[in-house]
């Protein structure tokens, strides 16, 4: 009995010993669900290095809902020519290794930022994680690139945010309807189509968040989302090409705008309007368009007005009233 006790009484003592020197790995522990959570707030780079701790860890990144993948590490050592190819390379075998291995059927979010892209691999890449019903996309190149979007991007039924800031172009056919899209960003992105095309038609039926930067058009766009809440369009077109924009979003509660003359916009029945900030910049094309832009927010309850943004569009509405 005594040693019985005795036993007992070592173990305890032995696992507070272990507790006070911190040894004890509680985290291995955790059920595996808990752990593929845990790894999927972490970079994809750093989630696939567990595997090294232990046997536990081993392969438990390919089970993650969460993909993380950037190349900055290429550029932050050493610029020398033969260094930066090899980097490179390493980067795209170790997305593709990923992409290859990964068990789970559906990804919760993807993020893709890099420098500059190789077309065929890139396009690879967003087209098997879109197989995979991604519900959010992130991507992101720094360098102008010759790339054109697979046409899966305008099917996928699982998208529910969007983003896309890269210099790149970019054919969308006629007409479009994102049924499942919830928020959209969209920078640097040069869409065209057909020429045969005269006027292309976007409809986002519940898209509640609309972010438009630098981006250039076909001739005639337009927009269909019916419940948008917020609207953010930042614009600086070179005048090179006469584009007319028609957003319809009926529910639209705050607006800012920051741009030109050069592209015309039209904001269609705003009657929710609360919150507008316009910055305008003036230029050499006709006021109409910038003052037709003002006109179309008259209702709204709270404006703010850049201070170029006064006195050229007190110009514009003018010109605009009294034609």
């Amino acid at each position: 009995m005594d040693a019985t006790v005795s036993a007992e009484n070592f173990k305890k003592q032995k696992l507070f010993e272990q507790q006070c020197d911190g040894e004890i790995d509680r985290i291995s522990n955790l059920p595996e669900h808990i752990l593929h959570y845990i790894l999927s707030f972490l970079p994809t780079k750093y989630a696939v290095g567990t595997s090294v701790l232990s046997t536990r860890w081993n392969g438990l990144w390919k089970f993650i809902h969460n993909l993380d993948f950037c190349d900055e590490h290429l550029y932050n050592s050493s610029s020398k020519r033969p260094n930066y190819w090899k980097r490179k390379r390493i980067f795209r075998d170790f997305v593709d290794k990923v992409l290859r291995h990964n068990d789970v059927s559906n990804i919760n979010k993807c993020n893709l930022k890099c420098n500059e892209c190789n077309a065929a691999y890139f396009n690879g890449w967003i087209s098997t994680i879109i197989r995979r019903k991604v519900q959010e996309l992130n991507i992101s190149v720094f360098k102008e690139c010759p790339f054109r979007f697979s046409d899966c991007l305008f099917t996928c039924e699982s998208l529910r945010i969007l983003k896309i800031y890269m210099s790149v172009s970019m054919k969308i056919p006629a007409s479009v309807c994102f049924s499942s899209l919830k928020v959209l960003h969209l920078g640097k992105i040069s869409f065209f189509c057909d020429q045969s095309i005269q006027e292309i038609s976007l409809s986002f039926p519940i898209l509640e968040k609309f972010i438009l930067r630098y981006c250039v058009w076909p001739k005639n766009v337009t927009f269909f989302a019916p419940i948008l809440q917020k609207l953010e369009i930042e614009d600086r077109s070179d005048g090179l090409n006469d584009c007319e924009i028609k957003i319809y979003a009926e529910s639209l509660v705050s607006l800012k705008f920051d741009g030109g003359p050069y592209q015309k916009y039209s904001l269609c029945h705003l009657s929710s309007l609360v919150d507008a900030s316009i910055e305008l910049w003036p230029g050499e094309a006709s006021v109409h368009h910038v003052g037709s832009l003002l006109k179309d927010i008259f209702n709204v309850k709270n404006l703010e007005l850049s201070g170029s943004s006064i006195e050229w569009g007190t110009e514009c509405v003018y010109v605009v009233g009294h034609s």
